[in-house]
């Protein structure tokens, strides 16, 4: 598998989602992760915090698979 395809969203019984595409390549002895989030126009301006947010988990992810 190279993607991966899901819906994003704080409250539960809202039925508009923001999607979550993960897309890897292979490269060398890993890969490269691409990571796109369609946020809704309405959250807007959590665009910061929310690319913030991603950067802090995907690097928490990175350390984790070279130390394990």
């Amino acid at each position: 598998p190279t993607r991966l395809v899901f819906t994003f969203g704080i409250d539960r019984d809202d039925p508009s989602r923001d999607r979550i595409s993960l897309s890897f390549t292979p490269l060398g002895e890993g890969c490269e992760l691409l990571l796109e989030h369609e946020m809704r126009p309405a959250w807007a301006h959590y665009a910061t915090a929310t690319r913030d947010g991603w950067n802090m988990i995907l690097g928490h992810l990175a350390r984790a698979l070279d130390n394990p």
